[in-house]
């Protein structure tokens, strides 16, 4: 819990909002036939509820590079419409002085459905905080249905990193 501490440290400054700078999330899936598919989005925001910090990711923002695959991921899989954003819940902690990374519990909220996970981090101290988070989720969990494209199937699990600059107070 020592390494949580520290990371959720970088997260919870003195400012009574946290502030996120060159954010990106990037989603990477596999597939039959040595398919990879990856997804960015530099859309991520955080804010603080009480004594927790909620990340938070604009979905129909996600784009993979092709935009007919784009549209299938957001209108099929995601369903953008009825659950327009992916959270990721993490309790808070006290501020810590040092770079460090670890494991810490977090709740993530995809598709109306809430789920615990466990998220791996790096924390660098360098004006702020460079922030690295890394998760692996599992579609079915969430009530999502892997693609299928002319025959070529997404495996359900999806990889999710996380990657921003916290400004120091």
């Amino acid at each position: 819990m020592q390494g949580r501490a520290a990371w959720l440290a970088a997260l919870v400054v003195a400012a009574a909002q946290p502030k996120i700078s060159r954010p990106e999330v990037v989603f990477t899936a596999h597939g039959s036939l040595g398919m990879r598919v990856e997804g960015k989005t530099p859309q991520l925001s955080v804010t603080r509820n009480g004594d927790v910090l909620e990340f938070a990711v604009q979905l129909a923002t996600l784009q993979t590079g092709i935009e007919l695959r784009d549209r299938h991921m957001r209108d099929e899989v995601l369903e953008v419409q009825r659950f327009p954003v992916a959270t990721l819940r993490v309790p808070n902690a006290p501020l810590a002085t040092a770079s460090t990374s670890g494991t810490t519990r977090a709740e993530l909220t995809v598709h109306g459905q809430t789920h615990p996970m466990e998220v791996s981090f790096q924390v660098a101290q360098r004006g702020g905080y460079d922030v690295t988070a890394t998760f692996r989720m599992d579609l079915r969990d969430y009530g999502m249905t892997a693609p299928v494209y002319l025959g070529v199937k997404v495996k359900p699990e999806v990889d999710v990193s996380a990657d921003f600059h916290l400004d120091a107070p």
